[in-house]
């Protein structure tokens, strides 16, 4: 166990050391994140300021654009460890490279590691773990491949890389998947060719047919839809994922004629599947008006001859199907097609969603974090970063026994597990723990572990990475099932654009949902 906690330590340090020469563009040491994190590398662009982040404690690389986090990816299972379980599972074939193949990708200038970043294709993004329903709904992409998803090869276009996770999703799931990304910034594709080695190597690999299996395209996601998708074989699935620095929709790809756009190069059976963060009713607690993005988001898609919208709303942990909180503002996974969607008309589709499950070739119980983190009830808001429970050594199994699960409702998802308590004799083990790993070896507490920041409870999470993406998958689906809620008609009613819809009294669940176009987008105002 000293071993294990000097190897921590000695991680800490390297990130302190990291955090002292960087700008605040990194913010490295901040509540609700690891305290290990460091930077990879980072990079500005005429559109963003862009970083990689890793934490090896909490299992995590993720991109930010100005510090928000765009796209997360587990670092275990390594891209490595996939190439490992594939000699035993073949169908983990379609990941692993020869040996001469394998990209040999160098860190950048901050990064205080000697160890380099390999993901694999685990989220640790909830939202994304829902890409695969844009292909599992799709009868004539199914149809083709005799109802197996692994024989399904869609035509993919991804508007808005990230860090690829997304992408990632897709190409483990649909092995004979070709799919193209558009983002509009060539510095966001470098640094996932730069630093996301599986990415880089796909790019490098053919499907049967000589097409590519995933191709970078820089540019204005309009621009191509317009002068170079119109003259390609039409797609079956186009994903929206595309977001300005700010956490906003870029306004013109969130209108009328751009969705109209989507249509005409999408297969006849194709569908939109857009990434959304808005809720059904107004938070009060909450600046914007996050309800007028989502309903705004499904209105419009109608309008624009996609008139069967589905919504898949992203569930926190502590959420269920019962007990759905309107003014929660989520992931939401609006999917949009000329075919219809419900569970009624696309009865096959929604079993192939209901039998699908994440990331079968792999292990439960394998890829864990354990981790705690201090809480200030009063006001509903983490205080600290997350430290490993591993900084505990033995005395972390008494405390944990003393913590009490938290009670959800029997359908809500059973991964992560979290388990709190208030008592201060624990948090005070706790932060002696802390103190003693740090500050016996000369560093600065983490953010929250100096003065405690208000903190009147603890938490401990346990995360399987693997059962989390399962749950978060099964948890939606089970949810979006409800056709009074989130169907098209019941979130923006079922009258057609005109004269008629303007003179009704709306009964439906958002009422006042705004029609983007390109005379009025304003997509990104409610997002503020």
């Amino acid at each position: 166990m000293k071993a294990a906690l000097i190897g921590i330590t000695a991680m800490v340090a390297a990130a302190v050391t990291g955090y002292t020469l960087q700008d605040e563009p990194y913010r490295l040491r901040a509540a609700f994140q690891a305290a290990d994190q460091a930077a990879l590398d980072h990079r500005d662009s005429p559109y963003s300021n862009i970083t990689w982040v890793a934490s090896a404690d909490e299992n995590y690389l993720q991109l930010r654009f100005f510090d928000r986090v765009e796209g997360g990816v587990c670092l275990h299972p390594s891209w490595g460890e996939l190439i490992a379980l594939a000699g035993k599972d073949p169908h983990l074939a379609h990941l692993v490279p020869k040996p001469e193949d394998l990209p040999k990708l160098p860190a950048g200038p901050m990064w205080p590691y000697n160890w380099l970043p390999d993901p694999g294709t685990v989220s640790n993004s909830a939202y994304v773990r829902l890409f695969p329903a844009g292909v599992l709904l799709n009868q004539k992409v199914m149809a083709a491949a005799g109802g197996d998803w692994r024989a399904a090869a869609p035509r993919v276009m991804v508007i808005g890389l990230g860090s690829g996770i997304g992408i990632a999703t897709l190409a483990h799931h649909f092995p004979k998947a070709a799919i193209t990304v558009v983002d509009i910034d060539q510095a966001v594709i470098d640094m996932v060719r730069d630093h996301y080695p599986l990415m880089r190597w796909l790019t490098t690999q053919k499907l049967a047919d000589g097409s590519p299996r995933l191709r970078f395209v820089a540019r204005d996601a309009r621009q191509y839809l317009q002068y170079d998708a119109t003259r390609e074989k039409a797609y079956d699935l186009i994903v929206l994922d595309a977001y300005t620095s700010g956490s906003t929709i870029p306004p013109h790809l969130m209108t009328r004629e751009f969705f109209a756009q989507c249509a005409a190069v999408l297969d006849e059976s194709g569908m939109v599947l857009a990434n959304v963060i808005g809720s059904y009713e107004r938070d009060p607690q909450s600046p914007g008006d996050k309800r007028l993005v989502t309903g705004g988001a499904v209105r419009t898609f109608r309008a624009a001859g996609l008139a069967s919208v589905w919504n898949f709303p992203i569930l926190s942990s502590n959420e269920s199907p019962g007990s759905f909180n309107d003014t929660h503002q989520r992931n939401n996974i609006v999917i949009a097609s000329r075919r219809k969607l419900g569970p009624h008309d696309n009865a096959a589709g929604w079993d192939r969603l209901r039998g699908f499950t994440l990331y079968p070739e792999l292990p439960l119980g394998t890829w864990m974090t354990d981790s705690y983190i201090l809480i200030d009830s009063e006001h509903s808001r983490y205080a600290s970063a997350w430290v490993p429970a591993s900084l505990l050594g033995a005395t972390d199994a008494k405390l944990r026994a003393r913590m009490e699960p938290e009670k959800n409702a029997p359908d809500a998802m059973t991964a992560p597990l979290s388990r709190r308590s208030s008592d201060r004799e624990l948090m005070d083990q706790v932060f002696a723990a802390v103190a003693q790993t740090y500050l016996g070896h000369h560093l600065p507490l983490p953010k929250g572990w100096d003065d405690r920041g208000g903190a009147n409870a603890l938490e401990r999470r346990e995360s399987d990475w693997v059962a989390f993406a399962r749950e978060t998958f099964r948890v939606s689906v089970a949810t979006a099932k409800d056709s009074n809620k989130h169907s098209g008609e019941a979130l923006t009613g079922d009258l057609p654009e005109g004269r008629e819809r303007d003179a009704m009294v709306p009964n439906w669940i958002i009422p006042d949902a705004p029609l983007f176009t390109d005379q009025m987008p304003n997509a990104d105002i409610y997002n503020n």
